[in-house]
């Protein structure tokens, strides 16, 4: 009996890896999905199947189905316990930070408008949520997913200081109180500005355990860029040294 079930379950992936293999991916989806309904284990396995249902709904467009697939792949090895793998960990890390890109964009989308305490509530409550999505990815100390998920955390300390000081202005100021409100804007948006550096500059430091990666080198950039007299320099010898490995 469990000779015949493993050769049902070694038919059904094969099946669907012919079906994605030939470009049929609607009967993929059919028979991938078929897979993870009737073959939980290996968890191993499970999580393989569902990271091709993840790509076929990427490459379909379906954000919804993508999202849900994120979010098995990331119980199901949350429930691994002794099957848990270095591999089903990666794909977890990436469907956690996949949830999180996503989170980004909404985050990215809100726009500081009157009325201004309303936007800012929707945008902080977006903020902490996209925060602690990368955080979530970072959790799982994979090198490739740590230094994505710390640059854009990064981002996102950026992003709510830039839309803070490109938020809309209330209409009924006259030119001092206006120039009033810009100051207290600035001084709001400055702390997290810092954040900002401070992250990056924890991405950098990666270089210190050998990673040298694209997001690593965006992280030296934009401090490049915030802080010239400093990191100019670095950013180039550190490139320069990456290259030469």
């Amino acid at each position: 009996m469990l000779f015949r079930s493993q050769v049902r379950r070694e038919a059904a992936w094969q099946a669907a890896e012919l079906f994605q293999q030939g470009g049929a991916n609607g009967l993929a989806v059919s028979a991938w999905s078929d897979y993870v309904q009737r073959h939980p284990t290996p968890v191993a396995d499970l999580i393989e199947a569902r990271a091709q249902l993840l790509e076929l709904y990427e490459a379909a467009g379906d954000a919804a189905a993508v999202r849900a697939q994120r979010r098995a792949i990331i119980q199901a090895d949350r429930n691994a316990a002794s099957e848990r793998s270095r591999r089903t960990q990666l794909l977890a890390a990436q469907a956690a930070l996949g949830l999180a890109v996503e989170q980004q964009a909404n985050f990215d989308a809100i726009r500081l408008s009157a009325p201004f305490e309303r936007s800012l509530a929707r945008k902080q409550v977006a903020m902490r949520a996209t925060l602690d999505g990368f955080e979530a990815a970072i959790r799982y100390a994979i090198a490739s997913v740590t230094s994505e998920a710390t640059y854009r955390s990064a981002e996102v300390y950026a992003g709510f200081a830039s839309a803070m000081m490109d938020s809309e202005r209330p209409s009924q100021l006259d030119a001092d109180a206006l120039e009033e409100y810009e100051l207290l804007l600035e001084e709001q948006a400055y702390p997290f500005e810092e954040r900002a550096i401070a992250i990056h500059t924890r991405n950098t430091e990666y270089t210190r355990d050998g990673l040298y990666d694209d997001w690593v080198a965006a992280s030296y950039r934009d401090l490049a860029r915030m802080m010239p007299a400093r990191y100019a320099k670095e950013e180039r010898d550190v490139a320069v040294h990456a290259s030469l490995r």
